[in-house]
């Protein structure tokens, strides 16, 4: 590690956790772990690649500096450039700090080159390593990229070079194979020399599927002029499904190939390979040991021999392993153990001491044959994951993947009471794993899991799809974006994040598919303006800003609710459905609130985060008609404009607890008739309304394209937002203020009225600058569509609703057509001069008996709650009739000053 990288992050271990230097200056001490909290964290100041927590057994939390401080290590092209003096500069910092090697032993191994990717011509320096064919006349080569391209493997080798049957050989083994009794096989050319540094002979196979017997020959056959006993083979695989199955085939084969095989693997659990654990300092003898001991376990040939190793290892008298994907109860009869060694342990009198020793072997192994029960208890293996834990509902899970001989994999949560007997774990078992089934006892069972969930990892969760606040991350079904930089989703189902942050989402929908950019993007900014004009782009802009809502309301407390309304026929369906397409949700538009339940829309709302919840209209002539009247209310979506909570639950536990969860996305609305809703609603409401009379041809095959696009075409959208996230956070805030004073100044009189619709200006800018560039013709065109936008709004709030208008027409003109009859008294049913009262069934009689055309009842009701000049007193409320001489329940309004009787 160069000076100063290690000085820099010893200054900042100091800083963040607060480590002190010991006395003697090896060590810094005493940093607070982020796992425990305890004073425990150490980590060696002469090469500080790993920091641990001391308490081993209760905590064992260890990260790579590496990992904690990226930024220190991904710049080393920038840092170390090759120069006349050294040519292999940048690959020597590569192997030194990046890898931990010592360059020293190495320099002559390898040799930096460049490589070039002609799509992108991004170039990247690379560490070559040479590798040679039987002949030693044609050489090829393996190289590792030290700064890869997005899109480029990290790994290449020479074009037109197969690697087929060979293997990457240090210089001077083939020389020294007198002094080789084992040869360690390991896939990594650097896994290979980790082992070599700490007195191990090694070569690499570059691949775990690429069994080198063309070099295995070649050893071999200098072996046999040498006249020396062939070297063991110790196959040092990773501890991965291929690299545990290829470990068992090829040992096969090196045995057929007349060598003596066994194998090595790494520890269990995080994935580690050799040269991860040498910079972990993980190479000890004693670590060997226990290495040595995995690699017996995976080649054990049947399920005794297994439970052998086991009981020599740890001297237990019933137990469980797993062999072959099954699960095995062990159980000694130490009694009888004793019995039948001594009966078996003879020699004769003149053996040597090392026929003592296989004396004493054979009699072990004889003695345990007869006295051992192997039998099985579960056709399956369980592997626990990890324990997950969604701390608002207090609910948790633990994650296990379900092992079968004769199924693929399956993996699934089983909570504390499945796992707490051995008939609730069966059921479960049963029910997430075709075919499987356990046998055992609870008390089995118990054992099992004592040794699988004791140190169990953690993964936090989250509820939703989309934004997550607390790690500014967007977490999606299959991958994780945070800070531009993408995380697809594990082996094991969830995502690791920069500083130790393992988290999932337990949402299973929406589905978010982002695809690939394709070859030819396609140009749809210009199929929007086409069909549905500069409106289409007010659309687009408050859609897209769903994408940042958290981080606007964050500053700005708000975001507004888009009104789509036009008349049937307009293509509003259409451009909702390719907006949903651009951000990965395919076959969707948005939710009836009237045809959903309450609950329904409180998880519909409460499923993503940073997206769009899209209301579509409802069935609006059914209180016309007769039926119930479930006409949504809008004032329900009042808090949801600032973030506030999306409603109340209960807990399930005995406390009072309730579940608030806040609203993380906006709203926009879709239908054929305006909102009628109170004044606090429409001011929150940024409105569009698109005509027919303005369609044409070219608009109608503009539309036919939208319509059109796959969402395998266009979703790569979403990834490309996202990843100018800041970029387009700086711009938006910093063009709302100007454009907001910029309406005041033209009349806008509303302050939210202003705040919504510079928001929307704010957010088309934002992106024309950093993701659509086609915006940018459309910025004059998008002012002043916003700014009439603005000012009709402002007007619709100090005016009657069109509706309460219409209505009130409808009845003058009723209330007048008999002349003879008193003023009123054909509807009004109030005996007060003051007060109107209507009933609502009569009025639409008498009004489809003088044919006058009016909207659903159920929005004029919605309306006349808002009736300003006729002031609204109540509805449906029971009075005594002037007309009927009964009881009639009415709409009851009051009358101006100036037409009171």
């Amino acid at each position: 590690m160069q000076h100063e990288i290690r000085d820099e992050i010893l200054s900042r271990l100091k800083s963040d956790y607060a480590m002190k230097t010991s006395p003697d200056g090896k060590f810094l001490r005493y940093g607070k772990c982020p796992s425990c909290g305890k004073k425990e964290l150490f980590v060696g100041a002469d090469n500080p690649v790993t920091v641990q927590c001391g308490r081993e057994n209760n905590c064992g939390y260890q990260e790579s500096t590496r990992n904690l401080y990226p930024d220190l290590f991904v710049s080393v092209v920038k840092r170390s450039p090759p120069t006349p003096q050294n040519p292999k500069a940048t690959a020597d910092a590569y192997l030194s700090e990046v890898r931990g090697l010592d360059i020293k032993r190495w320099h002559n191994c390898y040799d930096q080159e460049t490589y070039q990717n002609f799509s992108t011509r991004h170039i990247s320096p690379t560490i070559r390593f040479a590798i040679t064919n039987p002949d030693n006349n044609t050489q090829g080569y393996w190289e590792r990229l030290i700064d890869p391209a997005k899109d480029d493997s990290k790994a290449k080798i020479k074009t037109g070079f197969s690697i087929g049957g060979l293997a990457w050989l240090p210089p001077d083994m083939m020389g020294k194979l007198s002094l080789v009794k084992r040869i360690f096989i390991t896939e990594g050319i650097f896994d290979a020399m980790a082992l070599m540094e700490h007195g191990y002979h090694a070569i690499s196979s570059i691949s775990c599927n690429n069994y080198p017997h063309i070099t295995l020959q070649q050893i071999k056959d200098q072996c046999d002029r040498l006249r020396l006993t062939l070297p063991t083979l110790v196959f040092s695989y990773d501890n991965d499904k291929a690299g545990q199955r290829y470990t068992k085939d090829f040992i096969v084969k090196a045995r057929q190939q007349g060598f003596e095989a066994t194998a090595i693997q790494p520890p269990y659990g995080k994935k580690q390979d050799w040269n991860d654990l040498h910079k972990a300092k993980k190479l000890s003898p004693e670590d060997m040991e226990n290495y040595i001991y995995y690699g017996q376990l995976l080649v054990a040939e049947n399920a005794k021999d297994k439970a052998k190793l086991v009981y020599h290892r740890n001297g237990n008298t019933n137990f469980y392993i797993t062999f072959d994907n099954r699960t095995f109860w062990v159980k000694i009869d130490i009694d009888s153990y004793d019995k039948a060694f001594e009966s078996h342990f003879t020699y004769a009198p003149d053996a040597t001491e090392d026929d003592i020793k296989k004396a004493e072997a054979n009699a072990q192994s004889d003695a345990l044959n007869s006295c051992m029960s192997v039998n099985e208890i579960a056709n399956c293996a369980i592997e626990p994951l990890y324990y997950q834990q969604n701390l608002i509902t207090d609910e948790s899970w633990y994650y296990i993947r379900i092992k079968s001989p004769k199924q693929a994999d399956s993996k699934n949560t089983f909570t504390g009471s499945q796992l707490s007997s051995a008939s609730e774990f069966k059921k479960r078992l049963l029910a997430v794993a075709p075919g499987v089934i356990y046998r055992g006892n609870s008390n089995q069972l118990d054992r099992i899991l004592i040794d699988m969930i004791s140190d169990i990892d953690r993964v936090e969760t989250v509820d939703y799809i989309g934004y997550c606040d607390q790690h500014q991350a967007y977490i999606f079904n299959d991958r994780v974006i945070k800070n531009g930089v993408t995380y697809p989703i594990n082996k094991d189902d969830f995502f690791e994040l920069p500083n130790n942050v393992n988290i999932k989402t337990l949402a299973a929908s929406p589905v978010i598919s982002i695809h690939e950019r394709p070859k030819q993007p396609i140009n749809w900014v210009h199929d929007i303006v086409e069909g549905w004009g500069i409106q289409g782009i007010v659309a687009l802009t408050g859609f897209l800003g769903s994408l940042v809502v958290q981080q606007i309301r964050a500053k700005q407390k708000s975001y507004p609710f888009l009104e789509i309304v036009g008349e049937p026929g307009t293509g509003k369906s259409t451009l909702l459905g390719f907006f949903w397409r651009l951000i990965g949700r395919d076959n969707h538009e948005g939710i009836d609130p009237n045809k959903s339940t309450k609950a329904g829309r409180l998880r519909t709302l409460s499923q993503t985060s940073n997206m769009p919840t899209v209301l579509i209209e409802s069935d609006r002539d059914n209180a016309a008609s007769g039926g119930r009247n479930n006409q949504f209310n809008w004032d329900e979506l009042k808090n949801l404009y600032d973030g506030g909570s999306i409603g109340t639950r209960g807990m399930k536990n005995n406390g009072n607890e309730v579940y608030e969860p806040p609203f993380r996305g906006s709203i926009i609305i879709s239908q054929n008739l305006q909102v009628q809703a109170s004044k606090a609603i429409l001011s929150r409401i940024c409105h569009l309304f698109f005509k027919t009379e303005t369609q044409t041809r070219a608009s109608e095959a503009a539309a036919r394209r939208i319509e059109s696009y796959e969402i395998e075409q266009v979703s790569h959208f979403l990834d490309d937002f996202l990843k100018q996230e800041r970029a387009i956070l700086d711009t938006f805030f910093n063009s709302k203020i100007p454009f907001e004073t910029w309406l005041k100044d033209s009349g806008v009189k509303s302050f939210r009225v202003a705040h919504c619709h510079a928001q929307l200006y704010a957010m088309f800018i934002a992106l024309a600058t950093h993701v659509l560039p086609q915006l940018q013709p459309y910025t004059q065109a998008m002012q002043s569509q916003l700014l009439s936008m603005a000012m009709e709004r402002d007007d619709a709030l100090n005016s009657e609703n069109p509706l309460v208008i219409q209505f009130w027409d409808v009845y003058d003109r009723l209330s007048h057509r008999n002349s003879q009859m008193a003023k009123d008294e054909v509807l009004n049913h109030s005996k007060s001069p003051e007060i109107i009262a209507i009933n609502m069934p009569q009025f639409y009689q008498a009004a489809r008996e003088f044919m006058y055309d009016l909207p659903p009842q159920a929005d004029i009701q919605e309306a006349l709650r808002l009736s300003v000049h006729y002031k609204f007193i109540a509805a449906n409320k029971v009075v005594s009739s002037r007309l009927e001489n009964r009881s009639i329940r009415c709409w009851l309004f009051r009358r101006p000053a100036t037409q009171s009787q």
